[in-house]
């Protein structure tokens, strides 16, 4: 007795490979002049090595097949991707899709590309490490006394580690968090005195202090004193600034340009010259 095929079954279409009846769904993956399944059309995709050439070959099926056609190629959606800095939202607006759609290719195809990304939150994570990092190299560049300081500080053998501290109100003039250096774990905040100020007979330098939740968050105070060329550097411990406030919310103080003995120093009178270079200090 002859079998025969169905009626209903036979305008359906066969696996080139394998000869099975393809479902009504997997009727149009057709993909190297072959008409395959989806077993055999993985099978098939994981002989070749490359990660980025397996999701071309995705993509440009997806978006002849798909339901819903994006505007971008996918050499422009994998650059796109490749900036974490773009959400999802940026990249779906020239891709002329929804959000979600863009969300979807991510995960699915894109995501082999990029490994330990396979979120949009995951993303911005990275993104704002990014933007940490150029912050901080745009603080020692635009600030000597940063490059200074750290300078000094690792050529001792101290650790340098940047840290970012949020104010409650009031950020600085690029509009971000406060920007400090941590030198072997202690948070130090740096003050550059160039202007010199005479009181009386002797000439200081007039450091102002506002006593705000950066300041008591910090452990000392870093004075870069006089010229560029020849700076004198003050390591000042932030306990003893926070007595001499005596509850005040800002206050100066002022460093002598003479070591002479403290009670001719105007007040408060403290010998300022005994923290002159004590790196020491920051010892732990």
């Amino acid at each position: 007795m002859v079998e025969r095929t169905p009626k209903h079954l036979e305008k359906r279409k066969m696996c080139s490979k394998c000869q099975t009846i393809l479902p009504a769904g997997e009727n149009r993956k057709r993909i190297w002049n072959q008409l395959l399944c989806s077993c055999c059309f993985e099978a098939e995709l994981s002989k070749i090595e490359d990660p980025v050439e397996r999701a071309r070959i995705r993509f440009e099926l997806l978006k002849k097949h798909g339901n819903s056609k994006i505007a971008l190629n996918f050499d422009e959606l994998m650059k796109l991707y490749a900036n974490d800095c773009n959400t999802f939202i940026q990249i779906a607006g020239p891709g002329e899709v929804s959000r979600e759609r863009i969300r979807w290719l991510y995960q699915t195809i894109f995501a082999d590309i990029t490994p330990g990304r396979p979120d949009g939150t995951t993303r911005r994570k990275v993104c704002t490490r990014k933007r940490d990092i150029k912050r901080v190299d745009d603080a020692f560049k635009c600030h000597s006394r940063f490059t200074l300081i750290a300078k000094k500080a690792m050529k001792i053998g101290y650790k340098i580690k940047p840290v970012f501290i949020k104010e409650k109100h009031g950020r600085d003039r690029t509009g971000f968090s406060k920007i400090k250096l941590s030198i072997n774990g202690c948070l130090v905040k740096i003050a550059r005195i160039k202007r010199q100020r005479r009181i009386g007979k002797r000439i200081y330098f007039p450091l102002f202090l506002h006593i705000g939740s950066t300041i008591k968050a910090t452990e000392f105070v870093i004075g870069v004193v006089g010229e560029e060329s020849r700076p004198k550097i003050y390591i000042i411990p932030i306990k003893i600034l926070l007595e001499l406030s005596r509850g005040r919310s800002s206050f100066h103080i002022f460093i002598p340009t003479e070591k002479l003995p403290p009670y001719h120093n105007i007040r408060p009178r403290v010998d300022w010259w005994q923290y002159l270079d004590a790196w020491h200090l920051l010892k732990q």
